[in-house]
């Protein structure tokens, strides 16, 4: 979650953005992060005050354990 693709992914599809297929680097944390912008409502900032958001962390590890992501 912390990887800079991971939000990217995330806001770019939260911006109804297409797939990035210039992603070169680590391309399974940005497509980590447009698959959880499925799965969290999109008032929900992935950092607060440059920490990761713990209630982001929790639903991202229930999404985890439950084989929602990958």
């Amino acid at each position: 979650m912390r990887h800079p693709n991971f939000a990217r992914g995330l806001e770019d599809k939260r911006a109804g953005l297409p797939f990035n297929y210039d992603i070169e680097d680590e391309y399974w944390a940005y497509e980590r992060g447009r698959q959880f912008a499925l799965c969290i409502s999109s008032d929900k900032p992935l950092f607060i005050n440059k920490k990761l958001n713990t209630q982001v962390v929790l639903i991202c590890s229930r999404a985890f354990d439950k084989k929602i992501l990958i």
